[in-house]
């Protein structure tokens, strides 16, 4: 989905009409603020991943791999809530990330702000909200190492320590 500029503002002027009718009590097939932030922050792309009805475009690259990014973070913090208090002392004293830590919001502006969109707008990934996103410093190098490992894996969705010790090894090279 593109907009030009003058569709943007007819969308815009769009969804201020239908904040007012909300406003007065009218039932909504679509969320105007939902709506607005897609399109004010350029992520044209969520709107069709949340209102399925509409026939969207693919995804963005960028978007596909902040998408693959989060999956592999909530299925390394899956595995490490499932290890015994001992294996998660051990796991979590040896490597420096074990939670999802996001983007640097400096140098990668666009991964960070499409993570804020899935997590915040999309209300996918919920157990990433409420965190710090910003990790002041890149990572998208580490992460594209350890998503070389982690998709490699047969049994992504059911990791075990090691798969996950091999997964955040990636991280500290």
């Amino acid at each position: 989905m593109k907009f030009s500029e003058e569709q943007k503002l007819i969308v815009l002027m769009l969804c201020d009409v239908m904040k007012a009718l909300e406003s007065k009590g009218c039932d909504m097939s679509f969320d105007p603020s939902f709506i607005e932030t897609a399109i004010c922050n350029g992520h044209f792309w969520g709107i069709p991943v949340k209102y399925q009805s509409l026939k969207g475009a693919p995804l963005p690259r960028e978007v596909k791999t902040v998408y693959r990014v989060l999956e592999m973070w909530r299925q390394i913090e899956s595995a490490i809530f499932q290890l015994s208090s001992e294996e998660q002392k051990q796991v979590r004293k040896e490597y420096t990330k074990t939670q999802f830590p996001g983007f640097d919001g400096n140098e990668e502006p666009d991964q960070f702000s499409i993570a804020h969109f899935i997590i915040d707008d999309l209300e996918l990934y919920n157990e990433f909200k409420g965190r710090d996103l910003n990790t002041h410093y890149p990572v998208m190098d580490r992460y594209e190492r350890m998503l070389a490992v982690f998709e490699s894996l047969s049994h992504k969705y059911d990791l075990t320590k090691e798969d996950v010790i091999s997964i955040l090894k990636e991280w500290d090279k």
